[in-house]
């Protein structure tokens, strides 16, 4: 475990972070309700920008284990250009923005990271993906 130095920088950057993440969750939906080709794309790329964003804040901010959450919320999100079950991992995504929020605000109260409270959502996004977990 790390203590978490820029405790006071989370809270105020943690409503941003959560709105940004709610954002590109909402941007996630639109791409599924989308008929038109033009308009999934347009969604997708706002929702990669979303990702980019907290993945650069969580970095700002020291937090390696949100960090790696976020880019690999970012790259799975780059899948769904080529995915053959874009339902799939919309959900997955789901699941790993709320469970990203939980580990801020863990943090948030705890003044601590423990990594391992994201480790399960982290690696569903792997597995979907075709990567190998992260032990």
């Amino acid at each position: 475990m790390v203590a978490i130095t820029n405790a006071v920088s989370l809270t105020f950057l943690k409503d941003e972070l959560e709105n940004t993440l709610n954002a590109a969750g909402a941007r996630l939906e639109r791409f599924l309700q989308e008929t038109e080709q033009e308009k999934r794309d347009e969604n997708l790329s706002a929702c990669l920008e979303l990702f980019h964003q907290v993945h650069g804040i969580c970095q700002m901010l020291e937090l390696p284990a949100a960090g790696m959450m976020a880019e690999e919320l970012e790259l799975a999100a780059q899948d769904l250009k080529t995915s053959k079950d874009p339902v799939a991992i919309v959900a997955a995504l789901g699941g790993a923005i709320v469970l990203l929020e939980r580990y801020l605000e863990y943090i948030q109260i705890k003044h601590r990271e423990m990594p391992e409270l994201i480790l399960d959502g982290l690696n569903e996004l792997r597995r979907l993906m075709g990567k190998s977990p992260i032990p």
